[in-house]
């Protein structure tokens, strides 16, 4: 009778923490996403707009920054540490940079809201735009790492796909082009199944 071999201690702990963040980023940015949708500033607002919707829907905005910068960046790290345990260093160092700029953004916009000025407050808004590109960057970087070391054909397709889409709205975003902004309304989804499936897949071949 053959013995089947348990999987490796370390490879299950890897899985389950990369699983539970990549699950708790979806759902850190479906619940910022849902609370402040059509409300709040979105790139290439005027100052005025901004500051005006910073302050009619002050609590709004607070409570989203926390959710899709502060929870998201505390997920991406559990992914990214999940993914360094694995051996897919690079991946992981790029989405632990990530998170890091995540925390930043954090910092950014709830100065933002609470700024009685509105040429600082918008200032502060378009900084964080700005950081989101480098930040969208480096989840491609991270893609791409984990879709030249995926085993599966599925794994590398969505990778290399959430790489090439958010790269787009990564250079968007930092030179303020509205057409390649645009590309987040594909790469943020995308973006959300690949950090799943990246955490998931951290246990498989350790």
């Amino acid at each position: 009778m053959t013995a089947i071999a348990a999987p490796r201690p370390a490879a299950v702990s890897f899985r389950h923490r990369g699983a539970a963040g990549g699950y708790l980023h979806a759902g850190a940015w479906a619940a910022g996403l849902s609370i402040g949708w059509g409300v709040l500033p979105e790139a290439g607002d005027s100052t005025s707009d901004i500051a005006a919707k910073y302050a009619a829907h002050q609590g709004t905005a607070i409570a989203q920054s926390v959710l899709v910068h502060g929870l998201a960046a505390v997920a991406v790290a559990l992914v990214a540490a999940a993914l360094v345990g694995a051996g897919r260093r690079l991946a992981g160092y790029a989405a632990f940079a990530a998170s890091g700029l995540a925390l930043g953004q954090l910092v950014l916009e709830q100065v933002a809201v609470h700024s009685s000025a509105d040429t600082t407050t918008a200032a502060l808004f378009n900084a964080a735009q700005h950081v989101d590109g480098v930040k969208m960057l480096l989840f491609a970087a991270a893609a791409v790492a984990v879709g030249r070391a995926a085993t599966g054909r599925w794994a590398g397709l969505l990778s290399y796909t959430t790489a090439a889409a958010i790269a787009v709205s990564g250079v968007g975003y930092l030179a303020g082009a509205a057409p390649l902004r645009a590309a987040a309304m594909l790469s943020l989804p995308l973006l959300l199944v690949w950090m799943i499936a990246a955490g998931r897949g951290t246990g498989r071949d350790a």
